[in-house]
């Protein structure tokens, strides 16, 4: 879950990665929602994204402001990360190793282990992180 502080940054502060069922991380996924007072949540609606962002949603109705919606992926998984890389280097931070949990440091190891050939068996942490700063950008949060 992202932090900003208005001067075109992104805080990492919190994640949900891990392997659970649906039925399990969407319940958590809304608390996290509810715990760090998000704004806007969004959900990739490939492969499930859709239904799975609509269960978040009324998890939390009642209980957060929190806007939730979802957007199809049609871009080369490989290219978005590429394209996305830069302004991930220089405008996002990431907690140091002392405060990170372990499905942060699973998270963390994962982003910064992704090679430049794009060959490699999981990409979902650079993935995710490349689709956040999209969605950042896209909202003219900071205008990037």
């Amino acid at each position: 879950f992202p932090s900003h502080d208005n001067v075109k940054d992104v805080y990492i502060v919190d994640v949900l990665f891990n392997q659970s069922p649906t039925e399990i991380t969407q319940p958590m996924t809304a608390s996290l929602i509810i715990k760090h007072n998000a704004h806007k949540a969004r959900f990739e609606s490939n492969a499930g994204g859709k239904g799975y962002a609509q269960v978040v949603k009324g998890l939390i109705q009642g209980q957060s402001k929190c806007t939730i919606d979802w957007k199809a992926t049609t871009q080369n998984k490989h290219t978005k990360i590429i394209m996305n890389s830069g302004q991930i280097k220089e405008h996002f931070h990431f907690l140091v190793d002392s405060e990170q949990g372990e499905e942060y440091k699973k998270y963390f190891y994962e982003l910064t282990h992704y090679p430049k050939n794009g060959k490699v068996k999981h990409d979902d942490a650079i993935d995710s992180t490349a689709m956040l700063n999209e969605f950042v950008s896209s909202n003219n949060t900071w205008g990037w």
